[in-house]
């Protein structure tokens, strides 16, 4: 869920206020995640080993649609918000404009040691990850998670995308959040 201010920031209109959430997600779903309940499954596996021992844990706060992220947004934020269903390649575009070819980069560009094995654009990549969401809608799709297990294993864990705004303060303003080189300097 996080992530929603970084790579899925909305945009914002300058002249209306109008905040958008451009993905391309269709009529699909993405089961989030609220990052402080991942670390406390982890806790939970760690706690409950009889239990956990084999276990395919899937895990998620909820399946969240575009509309229903927009209209957490609307109702928690109280500015007014829309989604926008946009092509996959237009998003890359967006995501990954800072990287050296943009989204035509390849997978692994800094990690590499043959540019040449490097097969996978961040478009291919991401791509792929919108249509496994795209099809996920409803928790019925591809990706299905059990919500009657998680709600047992973490009776207090966040359950729903306003539950999660409200906690955060969410403001749909960008946070850096994920690592980068700048941090190691």
């Amino acid at each position: 869920m996080e992530m929603l201010s970084e790579a899925l920031v909305p945009s914002v209109d300058a002249a209306s206020g109008l905040y958008s959430f451009n993905l391309p997600l269709g009529d699909g779903a993405v089961p989030f995640i609220h990052l402080h309940d991942f670390g406390r499954y982890v806790g939970w596996i760690f706690s409950n080993p009889k239990e956990s021992a084999g276990m395919d844990l899937g895990i998620s706060t909820a399946h969240v649609s575009g509309q229903e992220i927009a209209a957490a947004f609307t109702e928690v934020v109280g500015k007014h918000a829309v989604y926008n269903d946009i092509p996959a390649l237009a998003w890359s575009s967006i995501a990954f404009q800072g990287l050296p070819e943009g989204h035509g980069t390849k997978v692994g560009y800094t990690t590499g040691q043959d540019p040449a094995a490097l097969n996978q654009t961040y478009a291919e990549n991401f791509g792929n990850w919108w249509n496994l969401y795209r099809a996920s809608a409803g928790n019925s799709g591809l990706i299905k998670r059990d919500y009657q297990q998680l709600n047992r294993m973490l009776p207090s864990r966040v359950r729903s995308m306003s539950e999660w705004m409200k906690k955060t303060g969410y403001d749909g303003k960008r946070v850096q959040l994920l690592k980068r080189e700048s941090d190691l300097k």
